[in-house]
């Protein structure tokens, strides 16, 4: 999401929606944009960190996995603080290592997908068009998390595990808080179940794939003309994009919320029996409907951290496109 808020500026800059910079063919190639998400990944990991904690509380507590009794958010992100401050980081590696097959899958998919709906060269011109867009890019991020979906809730489950034993040291967690080993032991776990545990929620999660992207289009058609001109500076772009992904993030975050909890009620075989059966439970049991929006400021601070490192990063290559284009002159007016 926080790439959207540049796409947003970009947008706003009269570019094409759909372009992107060209990047290398290599699947293996590592170039300065991976590092950029990758940093921004790892900055603001302990915010998702703290996301999910809070998300996560009342889950961690039904399922026995940290006492009731003086377990708050704050008690229990000190306890990860005393356990050692890379607690705050825990999962981040499934974050770095879903990033590769997410990128690369994208890139791929999208060409497909739009094609299929509307010409990607054109500009969208009427309400259809601009639907269109955006239910074919849902597809397109279903299709990908379809893939990806179990790193994301290894990451989840990481998390949840790293809590539940700086609060309570008896706790013994269920994989391996090693992205790779705990991969591993999700596919050498007898029978299918863990393996299809590492699933729910998904279809939770497509369903916030589409709404997020209808919210996030529509307030972006709805605002862009009254709040955004011309001449608008590059950091009034960059906090109206950052504004309505935040608002669009904020409306949609329940969706985030459910699909957490199954994740991590499942993997322990206290599962719900759907969705519909979480949220029912998280309502009656969890003081209504502020359970569901738990974590809602961290999960801005995160994506505001992210988005200022990649827009750091973004900046700091067009200086040093500048600089190049600048050097190249000088050298041919003094060849000449």
């Amino acid at each position: 999401r926080a790439f959207s808020i540049l796409r947003v500026v970009a947008m706003s800059e009269g570019k094409d929606q759909g372009s992107e910079k060209p990047r290398p063919s290599s699947w293996v190639f590592i170039s300065e944009q991976d590092i950029s998400a990758i940093t921004a990944k790892t900055i603001s990991a302990p915010f998702e960190y703290v996301k999910i904690v809070t998300q996560l509380r009342n889950e961690s507590i039904r399922l026995g996995a940290i006492p009731s009794h003086g377990a708050t958010t704050w008690s229990i992100l000190a306890a990860t603080w005393n356990a050692g401050p890379f607690g705050f980081f825990s999962g981040n590696g499934f974050n770095i290592i879903r990033y590769f097959p997410t990128l690369a899958l994208n890139s791929r998919l999208k060409v497909w997908v739009y094609s299929m709906f509307f010409d990607p060269s054109s500009k969208p011109k009427d309400l259809w068009s601009k639907l269109s867009r955006a239910l074919s890019g849902g597809l397109v991020a279903g299709l990908v998390m379809s893939i990806t979906y179990p790193l994301d809730s290894l990451r989840t489950i990481c998390a949840f595990q790293t809590a539940a034993m700086a609060v309570n040291p008896s706790y013994k967690p269920i994989v391996s808080q090693n992205p790779f080993l705990a991969i591993w032991d999700v596919l050498s776990s007898p029978g299918t179940s863990r393996l299809q545990m590492l699933y729910s929620g998904f279809g939770t999660t497509l369903c916030g794939i589409f709404v997020y992207r209808c919210t996030y289009f529509a307030l972006y058609d709805t605002f862009k003309h009254r709040l955004l001109g011309k001449s608008s500076s590059f950091w009034s772009k960059f906090a109206f994009g950052y504004g309505i992904t935040a608002l669009s993030g904020t409306i949609t975050y329940p969706f985030d919320t459910i699909r957490r909890r199954m994740m991590v009620a499942n993997i322990t075989n206290a599962e719900y029996i759907s969705s519909s059966h979480c949220v029912n439970q998280v309502f009656q049991e969890d003081n209504g409907m502020g359970a569901f929006f738990a974590g809602t400021l961290a999960n801005i601070m995160r994506g505001f951290v992210a988005t200022a490192v990649l827009t750091w990063f973004e900046e700091r290559q067009k200086s040093k496109a500048k600089r190049r284009k600048s050097t190249g002159k000088k050298r041919n007016e003094g060849a000449g």
